[in-house]
């Protein structure tokens, strides 16, 4: 049985479909290991583009929201400095409520390059 699954190993190939015929192909031409098969067939998915998209548009997002954010925090600012009994407070209040959000907000660019960083890292590694 031992022997069985250690032939079955050698000789594994991917399920029938587009890619996997020809990533099938090129291990079978190239007579490589299954560990070291690269996809790389025609009209597969670019990872490295998708990283690079997906970093982006989070990096988008994250500017989108915080806009939206300033502006309507800045409308309630302004709102609640109208009212006579606590005007002064909300002018000590707000430059420290803007701090806290931007640095919130910078957390999360920060995350979003560190996180794209690990992406290319592994796309390194698995020679992708």
């Amino acid at each position: 049985a031992a022997t069985d699954k250690s032939a079955s190993k050698a000789n594994r190939t991917l399920p029938v479909g587009p890619l996997s015929r020809a990533v099938n192909q090129k291990a079978a031409v190239h007579k490589t290991s299954w560990q070291s098969v690269e996809l790389c067939a025609p009209g597969a998915m670019n990872f490295r583009e998708t990283q690079s998209q997906l970093e982006s548009s989070i990096g988008s997002a994250i500017d989108s929201a915080e806009d939206m954010h300033r502006m309507a925090a800045a409308q309630i600012f302004e709102q609640l400095a109208n009212a006579p009994a606590i005007d002064q407070m909300i002018g000590s209040v707000r430059p420290l409520y803007e701090n806290g959000v931007a640095q919130l907000f910078e957390l999360s660019r920060q995350a979003n390059r560190t996180g794209g960083a690990i992406a290319r890292s592994l796309l390194d590694r698995a020679g992708i």
